[in-house]
């Protein structure tokens, strides 16, 4: 979480680290990295034992909404408005969070393809 909290876009690289190896790396070493990916402003990463409030906050919420929710199968994705539980075929996944978020291609990415140009 401190990761996350500390720069969202240096999670991908710790969750990677975590989960590269057959057995995840012990807790310090883990900590360690944490530390270095998140900065001087999460001081506590240095000793993984002490409590983080702003950690403890996060984590309280998400189980709190969880609860809430009480999904009847996991993995469970919370949307802004609704959830999906289970494993769908990839297609389907892509298209609920495409709905959920209403993300999609650029208007210039849909004139480039709309012109034949080739994809960025």
């Amino acid at each position: 979480m401190a990761v996350w909290l500390a720069d969202w876009s240096k999670f991908a690289q710790f969750h990677r680290y975590l989960s590269e190896g057959k057995e995840p790396p012990p807790l310090a070493q883990a900590a360690y990295f944490a530390c270095e990916l998140a900065g001087p402003t999460w001081p506590t990463l240095r000793d993984p034992a002490q409590p983080d409030p702003a950690i403890d906050r996060y984590l309280t919420a998400a189980v709190e909404l969880f609860k809430t929710l009480a999904p009847q199968q996991i993995p469970a994705v919370l949307f802004p408005r609704g959830s999906l539980t289970g494993v769908p075929l990839a297609q389907r996944l892509f298209k609920i969070i495409k709905e959920q978020l209403q993300i999609g291609p650029s208007p210039a990415r849909l004139a480039e393809n709309a012109a034949g140009q080739q994809p960025r």
